[in-house]
């Protein structure tokens, strides 16, 4: 193999990563089973403690920090950092001397399926291999079972998945039924014929050793449906509170939440624990997590864009507006363009206006939100609510803040109803739609206005100033006026959500324009530094002893560890590369036709 040749003869390379950290029972057990084979040149590289539900967080300019460990047979490091930052630093040849030839994310503590795949840390960690064009695959297994809890006076979470009883032969079974397809994988990437536009997901089901054998399935759409609990403190994680009232002043020209049906703020805080509230309901019978239910491994191709389904393509199509003059700024005639859906467009200061919430990532101060939120009560059309992160969580993802609780605190935002968030956005927003804040589901999210280009407005250093963040919010105002009353005409599609950007000359914009995702990232690298209170300086690229290693690394080209942490912070180079979640069809066909059948036996594939 290309990459794994220099420190390891003939023997192809395999990485590991994981979200449960490094000294879980699953990664260790995959680690044994891999090193067992003696096909393989193994290293480790993984989180230093739990990272569930980290989905792709990044740790975006914080520094982290790695450290060597011992794991049998294998070359292994800890990192401070998420699945993501972990696949990524041990790509990057800052600490092996060369990139493996494939990457294997677990084996997860519960199943990845449906919807779940996009919080999912360990499938994070696949999926930026897949960035870097390496080969991955993420493995878990489905040892959960759903508990259901009557109703109770004290508010215990209605559902919550328990671990069946487990031990470490388990995780070895699940292990030695991911072999066969390792190193079928490892066998076509060295022939050159493994695909390069998707990645792989595998489910190993409960009853492993008497698994139906594999299945190839496509992502469905279920997933496990978060509640909230409201806890007395963050040290009493575990006590709950009855539900009370909150007590609200109206603002002015905005209707808000009634004191009868909301929570109580004479807290400084109050504290909230998520909780599982629904289990999956079970999709087709060619989908990943019914697959799975039935006994068989899945196996899942996947990519990383997430396309809207063709009928709300052709929807936005026809309702867009396409002006030729670009959008008449200044911001009043902005609502001069005429959309389909404002036939019957709503009063302005009528008795029932529909209910916006906005969060984002940059906090709840940002500029971009506070503006936003500003044109929105101005136009006397919605009801404002606010739940937002209380400080920047940008480059989080769709990471929840699961098992740990997180504070919510009232503030004042000038006609809006608004509350700070200790948790990142999709806490937020699903802390915000759970009714333990406000005592109704509002009509529409945004989140925005983002401070870069993967949404909202694109800020220019040096040029942009918060004003201008003020005319991308008016130019956003059409189309979410059109969206409300298509919701409340009941003519807007279920199936698919909208991401706009804003150009940095929005004044000089040439009009609004209907895309599809594309493929281009912002690629991370990472430096070396000193310590993470001077992030700044660079170290000299050293020398590791890595001779505890199975087959001992050239000492020439790999760093030196004589201090007990090395620690880096991520730097920024722009390169268009592959990217988006279900796989290209020749992706596809190419796995129809080299997965065993259903029946086949767990045996090493040829």
């Amino acid at each position: 193999m290309e990459n794994g040749n220099s420190i390891s003869g003939d023997k192809p390379t395999v990485m590991v990563t994981n979200d449960d950290g490094i000294d879980a029972p699953g990664l260790r057990a995959l680690v044994a089973a891999l090193v067992s084979t003696n096909l393989f040149h193994v290293l480790v590289f993984a989180p230093n403690s739990e990272r569930s539900a980290a989905s792709h967080c990044v740790s975006w300019q914080r520094v982290v920090t790695v450290k060597k460990v011992d794991v049998p047979g294998a070359t292994a490091f800890a990192v401070s950092g998420t699945p993501a930052d972990s696949t990524s630093l041990g790509i990057s040849k800052k600490i092996f001397p060369s990139v493996p030839d494939l990457v294997v994310s677990g084996i997860n503590l519960g199943c990845n399926c449906g919807y779940d795949i996009v919080y999912s840390g360990t499938v994070g960690g696949a999926r930026e291999a897949f960035f870097h064009e390496i080969p991955s695959v993420a493995v878990s297994y489905d040892c959960y079972n759903i508990f259901v809890v009557p109703f109770s006076l004290v508010y215990l979470p209605v559902n919550f998945r328990v671990a069946q009883k487990l031990n470490v032969d388990d995780f070895t079974l699940c292990a030695e039924a991911s072999i066969p397809i390792i190193t079928a994988m490892l066998a076509e990437i060295k022939n050159k014929t493994y695909p390069q536009n998707c990645f792989l997901n595998i489910n190993v089901p409960r009853e492993v050793a008497n698994n139906k054998g594999y299945r190839l399935t496509k992502q469905g759409k279920c997933f496990y449906k978060m509640g909230w609990t409201q806890v007395t403190s963050e040290a009493q994680e575990g006590t709950t509170s009855p539900k009370k009232v909150m007590e609200i002043k109206p603002p002015e020209n905005t209707e808000v939440c009634t004191e009868e049906s909301a929570l109580s703020t004479k807290e400084e805080h109050l504290v909230f624990k998520l909780d599982t509230a629904e289990p999956p309901a079970v999709d087709n019978d060619d989908t990943d997590y019914s697959s799975l239910q039935a006994g068989y491994i899945t196996v899942t191709p996947l990519s990383a864009l997430s396309p809207a389904e063709i009928d709300s393509v052709a929807f936005f199509k026809k309702w867009l507006p396409v002006p030729s003059g670009g959008l008449l700024l200044p911001s009043k005639l902005l609502f001069q363009l005429q959309f389909k859906a404002q036939n019957n467009s709503m009063e302005n200061g009528s008795e029932s206006k529909p209910s916006v919430m906005v969060t984002n990532d940059d906090g709840i101060d940002a500029p971009g939100l506070r503006s936003l939120v500003r044109v929105l009560v101005s136009s006397n059309l919605f009801n404002v609510l606010v739940c937002a992160p209380d400080s920047e969580k940008s480059a989080v993802s769709h990471c929840v803040s699961w098992q740990h609780p997180l504070s919510v605190k009232k503030v004042d935002i000038s006609g809006a109803t608004a509350f700070a968030v200790s948790g990142t956005p999709a806490d937020s927003t699903s802390i915000g739609l759970s009714k333990v804040l406000f005592p109704f589901v509002p009509d529409l999210v945004v989140s925005g206005i983002n401070k870069g280009s993967n949404c909202g407005y694109h800020m220019v250093a040096g040029k942009s100033k918060d004003d201008d963040f003020v005319l991308a919010a008016e130019a956003c105002m059409p189309i979410i006026t059109a969206i409300s009353t298509e919701i409340k005409n009941k003519t807007y599609p279920q199936n698919c959500f909208l991401n706009i950007d804003v150009p940095a000359d929005v004044a000089n914009c040439k009009g609004y324009r209907l895309t599809k995702q594309g493929k281009t990232i912002f690629k991370t690298g990472w430096r070396q530094v000193v310590s993470e209170a001077q992030g700044g300086r660079m170290l000299s690229t050293m020398t590791m002893d890595s001779s505890a290693s199975k087959e001992a690394s050239v000492e020439e080209s790999t760093l030196s560890t004589e201090q007990e942490h090395l620690i880096f912070k991520r730097e920024i180079t722009v390169t268009p590369l592959g990217a988006l979640s279900p796989p290209p069809m020749d992706g596809v066909e190419f796995f129809e036709g080299w997965l065993p059948g259903e029946d086949a036996a767990i045996t090493r594939l040829n």
